[in-house]
């Protein structure tokens, strides 16, 4: 397995490794508004080339950056001027003369006036992995998906409660084979504040029913809350959800063909 040693001795200070071709034979790294390519042989790094790809380094704040397998597309986040709010997901392709296409804004299918990041692209460039605040995200950060169909997005999906939880789930990586995947979260049940999860994509497509609510008190005064759902057969908590805190509404999502009580 390649190791980002092999190359920080070529980088600059700021330079930021963003991760290693499809087949591990290139490295990319951000550094100086651009993206730099180094090319791995028997284990060592050659120099850094610069890919004078302008779409990057735009006075923006650019978080996220994803190479194609095939190295063809770049995709990043970026709060440039001209999207649909917040940070925004763009694409960037290297043409037949090996320059860079100016970078193009994803699509209101894809952004939305939250923010979406962290994008990855799989099944042959036909399907995009993203983490969103908007869409139909249950609280903060969710992971989603959308399917590349003749040239449009699809509508994107919430890979569920299965993935997702109620808090933030940031730093989405998925693995090479394409089963599995990795994320951050501080969901209920872990050793800290951000644990880290491994999933399998599959178990992304179990069922599940969207539930929304309000809690109120005794005397129908809306209230900050948090609400909890126990599975009746089992008697085991499924998962909590907290409420927004200005009109005590909630959202969950359960899985479908079970019985459960609340409490809060």
């Amino acid at each position: 397995m390649n190791s980002p040693d092999l190359v920080t001795h070529k980088m600059k200070a700021d330079g930021i490794i963003l991760g290693f071709s499809g087949d591990d034979k290139q490295i990319h790294v951000y550094q100086d508004n651009d993206i730099y390519v180094g090319q791995i042989v028997k284990g060592e790094c050659s120099d850094l080339e610069p890919t004078h790809n302008r779409s990057v380094g735009q006075n923006a704040y650019e978080p996220d950056f994803f190479f194609s397998k095939d190295g063809s597309a770049l995709y990043f986040s970026s709060d440039r001027e001209g999207g649909f709010g917040g940070l925004d997901l763009y694409v960037s392709t290297l043409g037949i003369d090996d320059t860079w296409s100016i970078a193009q804004n994803l699509g209101p299918r894809i952004n939305t006036a939250y923010d979406e990041v962290t994008p990855f692209m799989i099944k042959n460039n036909s399907r995009l992995y993203f983490l969103s605040k908007g869409h139909s995200s249950m609280r903060g950060f969710d992971v989603f998906f959308s399917d590349l169909i003749r040239g449009d997005w699809g509508r994107p999906q919430n890979m569920r409660t299965s993935i997702n939880s109620p808090t933030d789930d940031i730093g989405l990586v998925l693995g090479p084979n394409e089963k599995y995947g990795f994320l951050s979260s501080a969901r209920e049940g872990g050793s800290g504040d951000l644990d880290i999860y491994k999933f399998a994509i599959e178990c992304a497509f179990i069922n599940t029913a969207k539930i929304r609510g309000v809690v109120v008190s005794d005397d129908n005064v809306e209230r900050d809350s948090k609400i909890t759902f126990v599975n009746m057969a089992s008697g085991k908590k499924v998962t909590t959800y907290p409420t927004v805190s200005e009109f005590g509404s909630f959202v969950a999502e359960l899985k479908t063909n079970q019985h459960y009580i609340t409490t809060c």
